[in-house]
């Protein structure tokens, strides 16, 4: 796709300097001292000149409708709704999530398969967190210990955006 735009040309040896899809309010010519300020595509001086010239310029990218929504962080809040919605967690485990930041028995168990020395940075992480995001190590651990699909887990994401 061809996108006009202008070019500064060196006007000794025609070298092009800079393009831009619309002339800049101040152009700071590369490799010197000269500043033009609300140059026009007629200007030019002995050394410099502007051009209109043409660009090729990849198409954007065709969007398939069909695909869904891109997955973006949620709140703590979304997630501990999400996650007693589904059944992972009790709805007394959730308020206590909320209130104190306790964690529910099946993140826990989670918890308890990592490494002892890592156990404590996912209950602080756990408890502290204020929003959750899906690449998030805790969350791929919840993924993996709850047997979850990534297009199942991108749901819940999805669906927590609603809550």
């Amino acid at each position: 796709m061809q996108v006009q735009g202008f070019a500064l040309i060196n006007s000794v040896n025609g070298q092009e300097l800079a393009w831009w899809p619309s002339l800049p309010e101040r152009i700071d010519v590369p490799g010197s001292t000269v500043v033009v300020f609300g140059a026009t595509e007629a200007w030019s001086s002995d050394e410099y000149r502007i051009e209109v010239r043409a660009r090729e310029q990849a198409d954007p990218p065709d969007i398939d409708p069909n695909l869904p929504a891109p997955v973006v962080p949620i709140s703590r809040r979304q997630l501990l709704l999400e996650l007693m919605a589904q059944g992972i967690i009790s709805s007394t485990e959730a308020v206590a999530a909320a209130q104190t930041g306790a964690v529910p028995s099946l993140i826990q168990e989670a918890f308890n398969s990592l490494p002892e020395v890592e156990q404590p940075a996912a209950a602080i992480t756990w408890a502290t967190m204020s929003q959750a995001e899906r690449q998030h190590p805790l969350i791929l651990l919840l993924q993996a210990q709850l047997g979850l699909t990534d297009i199942e887990v991108d749901e819940m994401f999805r669906s927590a955006l609603l809550r």
